[in-house]
């Protein structure tokens, strides 16, 4: 397609604006004028077009083409920067080209020039069947009319033309507000004042594009009483907010309030990725750009938060232009690849990293300490030089202090896909080992610093962990050994309690003392007010012979509680002074075990059996001398001082040796169990019990 357009004065202002369009080539996916003289337009078509400038006579058209293909209009474009306004040329074609099969493209002509504008298929590009064609942004002045041509390519003599009037621009101004909702992405627009006008949103690239590719789609209404809300995909630093009145030569006001806006600089402004290439030693960098700017990019070293500029690294641009995007191409060659050597790109005073991936490395490395030297492993793909350096580190610098020599090595060429080892001297204490190609102009150092202690120090502390080990396994086997002796027979010891019902309080000393002995020291206790319901049911003697046979079966052991008034009842059962009712009380817990063990008693019993009976008596509540004579057979306790013979006794374990370890161990273990709140319960009980027969006996 051409264009060609006849002006009879031209501003210098406007000209100087299009051409500064034109190179600096914006637009992306626009094609514009690059030879001088003629009228300049920036040109949009929905195909791959070439746009030429070629010398053209008058000519007239056989047969017009439909009116409506061919529409001519201006408008006015204010620079919010500049303060400037101008008037804009626009020129729409459309065209169905159903049938017409042989059609290539268009010439523009202006009637009073010599040169046109021609537009063509690019032979690559895809059919269209509805050709659509915009010139944009042509320079014009007011009060002149201006002949407009247009013809087919090739000639088919098929064309139009048409001739527009320009006239002053509405002098009434547009006053507009708007507010921002950025987290809906939605901007609502309202009028203070004036006639209903039009508003959208647009990115400012010199001219105001559109976010649609058809602005009708984006174009809304807004009047004094009715607001307009206005959606954008992406904030950036160029959207602007345009408003205009109706009309051919409206003037277009326009707001850009996010230039300074902090938020607009986010990962869609900073739209950056790494590009693939086939050298080993180049960088390249795509910045696809939505918003024209000057961009200034650097090589910088990223260490820790902070990326140090490089200042000799010059990086070339490229601009690459496409249909839908425009992007520019950053490279830099004989570079090494890695997460350490960056692009910092710089744009109105912001600055934004970007850096390759660890994976996108050609090589990496290990340090490996040995008994002798320093083994250092490199894993590459590709055939490469390095340079290795042991260094100091330096607490007060921050850095690690080069010290000489440098070790330089080559990857085999032939077998490049391994891994290479290189030994070096065994590294000092502390010291650590420096990697980097040195093949290339821009390498980062990468830093290794071994492990020492896990090397140097590893059989001192294996056997330190042997030694401890052995330590705290003897610790807990003699633990072991003395809590089994002490408390591991408690827990399954049978304990059956025989005793006299001398007073209520003696009751419940006895019941503190089955929970003590039950609680504390783990027995599983037998005692008639406890099992009262199965008593009154079965009589206490089938009762107590019941649990006789189970004390039996669980080696247990029968325990007398003796006092004064155990011993009164022993001599009535034994001078045949015990009544009838005394023998058949279903509750008398005495007389039904005197019944029961009374040739368990007899002088001719044997030891074994003798060995499950005990005596204990309470001091205070009876005397030893209490005891009869064939009780004294048996083992006495006088509670609480013998505490600990009685937890021997039912441990089934023989007193120790006075001056034996386990015994004090035991004896401490005792002094716990007496000063526990239950003891101190059966001390309360039983001073109760004292105090009662003493009242009794006054």
């Amino acid at each position: 397609m051409g264009i060609l357009l006849n002006n009879k004065t031209r501003l210098p202002g406007i000209l100087t604006h299009c051409l500064l369009l034109l190179l600096l080539g914006f637009g992306c996916g626009l094609d514009s004028l690059e030879d001088d003289g003629g009228f300049e337009c920036s040109v949009n078509a929905n195909f791959n077009a070439v746009v030429k400038r070629v010398s053209f006579h008058k000519m007239n058209p056989k047969t017009l083409l439909p009116p409506d293909v061919f529409t001519v209009y201006t408008e006015e474009w204010c620079d919010p920067m500049m303060d400037d306004c101008n008037t804009c040329l626009h020129i729409n074609i459309t065209l169905n080209a159903t049938g017409l099969l042989k059609i290539k493209g268009f010439i523009v002509q202006e009637m009073s020039q010599d040169y046109a504008m021609k537009i063509v298929k690019y032979k690559k590009s895809q059919d269209v069947q509805l050709w659509s064609v915009q010139l944009e942004c042509c320079a014009v002045e007011t009060d002149q009319d201006i002949t407009v041509a247009l013809f087919t390519v090739p000639d088919l003599s098929l064309g139009i033309i048409k001739t527009y009037s320009m006239s002053e621009p509405d002098p009434q101004e547009l006053h507009f507000h708007f507010e921002h909702f950025p987290e809906r992405r939605e901007i609502v627009v309202s009028l203070t004042e004036g006639l209903e006008a039009n508003t959208r949103l647009c990115y400012d690239n010199f001219l105001c594009d559109t976010l649609r590719l058809n602005e009708s789609d984006v174009i809304q209404k807004v009047s004094t009483s009715k607001n307009t809300t206005l959606r954008y995909d992406y904030l950036l630093p160029c959207l602007c907010i345009e408003a205009f009145y109706d009309g051919p030569n409206s003037l277009r006001k326009q707001k850009c309030p996010f230039r300074e806006y902090n938020e607009a600089y986010n990962t869609d402004f900073w739209n950056i990725f790494l590009g693939e290439v086939e050298d080993n030693s180049s960088m390249v960098m795509y910045f696809v750009k939505r918003c024209y700017h000057d961009t200034h990019v650097s090589l910088c070293e990223k260490k820790g938060p902070h990326c140090s500029t490089i200042h000799d690294a010059v990086i070339k641009t490229q601009d690459i232009e496409t249909d839908d995007i425009c992007q520019v191409e950053y490279s830099l060659a004989d570079v090494d690849i890695g997460p350490n050597l960056c692009f910092q790109f710089e744009v109105s005073n912001r600055r934004y990293v970007k850096c390759p991936d660890l994976k996108d490395r050609l090589w990496d490395a290990s340090v490996e300490l040995q008994l002798f030297n320093t083994l250092i492993t490199i894993s590459t793909e590709k055939a490469l030089r390095f340079n290795v350096e042991v260094c100091k580190p330096n607490n007060n610098t921050g850095q690690c202090d080069p010290l000489p020599p440098v070790y330089n090595f080559t990857t085999d060429e032939e077998d490049h896909q391994g891994a290479v080892q290189v030994t070096i001297p065994k590294l000092a204490l502390g010291h650590c080992v420096k990697v980097w190609r040195s093949d290339v102009r821009f390498s980062h150092k990468y830093l290794f610093c071994p492990d020492f202690s896990h090397k140097h120090l590893g059989l001192v502390s294996l056997g330190l962990a042997l030694a401890v080990f052995t330590l705290f396994a003897s610790l807990f086997l003699i633990y072991q050994r003395i809590w089994k002796t002490f408390t591991a027979p408690l827990w399954r010891r049978t304990v059956l309690l025989v005793y006299t019902p001398d007073s209520p309080e003696y009751k419940i000393l006895i019941c503190a003392f089955a929970d003590f002995l039950q609680k504390i020291l783990g027995c599983e206790v037998i005692l008639d007010l406890w099992d009262m319901t199965t008593i009154s049911q079965i009589g206490m003697m089938p009762w107590f012979s019941k649990k006789r046979e189970l004390v039996s079966e669980r080696k247990g052991s029968v325990i007398f509680v003796w006092s004064k008034r155990t011993m009164s009842m022993y001599k009535k059962w034994t001078t045949s002074t015990w009544t009838t009712h005394d023998a058949l009380d279903p509750v008398n817990l005495f007389g039904a075990a005197m019944a029961f063990l009374h040739k368990d008693l007899e002088s001719g019993v044997r030891k074994e059996i003798l060995s499950n009976y005990s005596v204990v008596y309470f001091e205070g509540l009876c005397e030893k001398q209490d005891i009869p004579n064939n009780f004294r057979k048996l083992s006495r306790y006088r509670l609480l001082k013998d505490f600990y013979r009685l937890v021997s006794k039912l441990q089934d374990t023989p007193c120790l040796p006075p001056r034996c370890l386990i015994k004090a161990v035991a004896k401490y273990l005792m002094r716990k169990l007496i000063s526990s709140e239950r003891t101190m319960g059966l001390k309360k009980n039983l001073e109760h019990c004292r105090q009662r027969l003493h009242e009794g006996v006054r």
